[in-house]
């Protein structure tokens, strides 16, 4: 899969009401887009998931409120907000099948998998939908 260079209409979990707001700083010369997967490394950076990334298992991981544009500035000019709580995203095939329950890794910026090769970990499976899955960061991931 490949990530996605637009907003995404990323639908809530209304139910799923304990959130946080995460704060990370942008990277040289980046576009982050809301309703999209986001990841703060060791450097307080916000990163895209995907197999280049899967080191990151257990970096916080959340979904990027706002669109940001760093296009022009350097590592660290901006701030990115992540929320975190209930997300519906995309699903990545059906090999390992995706379990209630279990853990979600990003694959890309918008579609989650079961396999840990496919990408860090970014919380745990909430509900399970035809093309979709509802994915729970921050807190409720515990």
């Amino acid at each position: 899969m490949a990530n996605l260079a637009k907003e995404r209409a990323t639908t809530k979990n209304a139910l799923a009401t304990l959130r946080e707001q995460l704060v990370g700083n942008a990277l040289a010369a980046t576009k982050y887009y809301a309703g999209l997967i986001g990841i703060i490394d060791d450097n307080q950076r916000v990163v895209n998931p995907g197999a280049g990334n899967a080191a990151l298992a257990g970096a916080r991981a959340g979904v990027i409120k706002l669109t940001v544009d760093n296009t022009l500035g350097g590592n660290d000019a901006v701030k990115v907000e992540l929320e975190t709580g209930v997300f519906n995203f995309d699903k990545h095939g059906v090999n390992p099948p995706l379990v209630v329950g279990s853990i979600a890794y990003a694959s890309d910026n918008h579609t989650i998998s079961r396999d840990p090769a496919d990408g860090p970990a970014v919380g745990r499976v909430w509900a399970i939908h035809a093309a979709s899955v509802d994915v729970s960061f921050g807190p409720l991931a515990a």
